[in-house]
C-alpha cells in the first residue's frame, strides 16, 4: 500500500492442476473511493522456455569452442607428457643400474632419491591428463570452492613450456593462509588458454 510498484516472479497453478511460472505486478490503484491493490499475472512459460533453449545453445557452443581449443593444443599436451614420459623411463634404468652396483655403499639412497623423483614426475603426467579431461568434459558450469594457488598453479602449467622455450622465469607469490574463492575451475582454465 506504499503506492510502489512491484514485480516479482513466481508459479501458479492452472485450472487442470499444471504448474506454471508466471510473473507478478503489484500496483495500488483506488477501488469504490478505497486504496486497493490491482495484481497483473502473466504467464511467462514461452519465455522460460526461450531462456532455457539459450541457456542449453549457450553450453553447446561452450562445448564445442572447448573441442576446437583442444585439438589447437593437443601437440602442447603430448610435448607436456613426453618429457616427465622419458624423465620416468630414465628414472627407472638409472634406479635399477644402481640396484645392481653391489659395490655402491650409497646406493640405496641414491634408489630412494631416484624413486621420490619419478613418483613426483608421474604425478606430475596425472596431473596434465587430468587438466585435458576435465577442460574437454561436457557438463553445467557449477561453482564450487578452490584454492587460489591451485588455479595459480595450473595458470604456470600452461605456461610454463613456452616460457621455458622464451628463457623466462616464473616466480609467484602467494600469501601464507590458503585463500579458498568460488568459481567453475573448467572456465577459468579456458579463459587462461585463450589468453595463452
Amino acid at each position: 500500500m506504499s503506492g510502489e510498484i512491484r514485480e516479482f516472479e513466481s508459479t501458479s497453478l492452472r485450472s487442470d492442476g499444471t504448474i506454471v511460472p508466471i510473473s507478478v505486478r503489484i500496483s495500488t490503484i483506488r477501488f469504490n473511493d478505497a486504496p486497493a491493490l490491482l495484481l497483473h499475472v502473466r504467464d511467462i512459460t514461452e519465455r522460460r522456455e526461450e531462456e532455457s533453449r539459450r541457456r542449453q545453445q549457450e553450453l553447446q557452443l561452450a562445448h564445442v569452442s572447448r573441442l576446437t581449443m583442444m585439438g589447437q593444443i593437443v601437440a602442447g599436451i603430448a610435448h607436456e607428457i613426453r618429457q616427465p614420459l622419458w624423465s620416468i623411463t630414465m628414472f627407472v634404468d638409472v634406479c635399477h643400474e644402481a640396484l645392481t652396483r653391489a659395490d655402491d655403499p650409497d646406493r640405496l639412497e641414491r634408489v630412494t632419491e631416484l624413486i621420490e623423483r619419478l613418483v613426483s614426475e608421474t604425478r606430475r603426467v596425472n596431473t596434465i591428463t587430468s587438466r585435458m579431461f576435465s577442460f574437454a568434459r561436457k557438463g553445467l558450469p557449477g561453482r564450487t570452492p578452490v584454492l587460489v594457488s591451485e588455479l595459480v598453479e595450473e595458470a604456470v602449467g600452461i605456461i610454463e613450456s613456452r616460457a621455458r622455450s622464451n628463457v623466462i622465469e616464473i616466480t609467484t607469490e602467494l600469501p601464507d593462509e590458503p585463500m579458498t574463492i568460488l568459481c567453475d575451475r573448467v572456465l577459468i582454465e579456458q579463459t587462461n588458454r585463450q589468453s595463452a
